[in-house]
């Protein structure tokens, strides 16, 4: 099983961060969440991405598209909790939304709009 499919595919939801330093400097922090996929008969995958943060994370894995797409969108928070759980090490001052866009609708494997 490979942990992570080359194209990211069609992004459903992203969230931009900018991350302020002691030092004053910034950091703009880009998290996209792509549309869930079926990796294999019995198990479905959502990309995600962290961008100028992490590099891309082997796609999450659930038991069907709602779980892999719920575990996916969870994923950032958890990532920052520890981040600035250690802030004084890497002299985080704050960690500022600055644009997001709305999740897409799912629809079917078409793409088509939900019911």
């Amino acid at each position: 099983m490979n942990l992570r499919r080359d194209d990211f595919g069609e992004e459903v939801c992203a969230s931009e961060y900018v991350f302020r330093f002691r030092d004053g400097s910034e950091k703009p922090v880009r998290i996209r969440v792509g549309r869930p996929y079926q990796d294999t008969t019995s198990v479905w995958a959502c990309p995600i991405e962290m961008a100028g943060f992490e590099r891309r994370y082997p796609d999450i894995r659930g038991e069907d598209s709602v779980q892999a797409l719920s575990l996916a969108i969870s994923q950032p928070g958890y990532e920052f909790r520890i981040l600035l759980r250690r802030a004084a090490r890497y002299s985080i001052v704050r960690a500022m939304p600055t644009h997001s866009t709305n999740c897409a609708r799912f629809g079917d494997a078409k793409g088509g709009a939900a019911a």
